[in-house]
């Protein structure tokens, strides 16, 4: 993190992770990039890689397993087959992807799945268009927040016990 700022919304400007007043949200989202500390970033919006994390309650993340055989093309229907009949989205109007992370003790592949409706993707991407970021990286909240937690800079575990506890005004992680 080359920067970093801190604003509180008043109420009525995001609800449930979705813009309700955009006017007042840019104008906050420009303030922030103007205060960032160490350095603003408002000037620089167009050569930074900004990262926004996708509103906790308007993703899908879910972790299932598949016989280790399939790779490729096959994966990815067996991925959207049981991701069909397991998660509540229509993943026509979906932004999603997801990782293979090991296998169990069966040999079954792990997969993460994680997926969000378009439309929600789309109304951010339009917001940081409008302000000029044109480098946008799409992240789950609590991902992003467990790895900028829970891991070294050299991706290492730090081994000893941690408790992130994100507390919001509708949900705690």
């Amino acid at each position: 993190i080359t920067a970093y700022s801190r604003l509180i919304l008043e109420g009525g400007i995001v609800r449930d992770g979705a813009i309700v007043d955009r006017a007042r949200l840019s104008v906050k989202l420009k303030e922030a990039l103007s205060v960032a500390r160490p350095r603003s970033l408002f000037e620089d919006r167009k050569k930074n890689t900004f990262v926004f994390s996708l509103p906790e309650s308007k993703t899908f993340i879910h972790i299932f397993t598949l016989p280790r055989t399939l790779s490729g093309n096959r994966l990815d229907v067996a991925v959207q087959e049981k991701v069909m009949k397991m998660v509540p989205l229509d993943q026509k109007n979906a932004c999603w992807d997801y990782y293979v992370l090991g296998y169990n003790k069966e040999g079954q592949q792990l997969v993460l799945y994680a997926g969000v409706l378009y439309e929600v993707v789309h109304e951010f991407l339009q917001l940081f268009t409008e302000l000029g970021i044109e480098q946008v990286i799409f992240d789950i909240e609590v991902a992003s927040l467990g790895r900028s937690l829970l891991a070294e800079p050299s991706g290492e575990k730090t081994g000893t016990p941690t408790a992130i506890i994100d507390i919001g005004a509708r949900s705690a992680v």
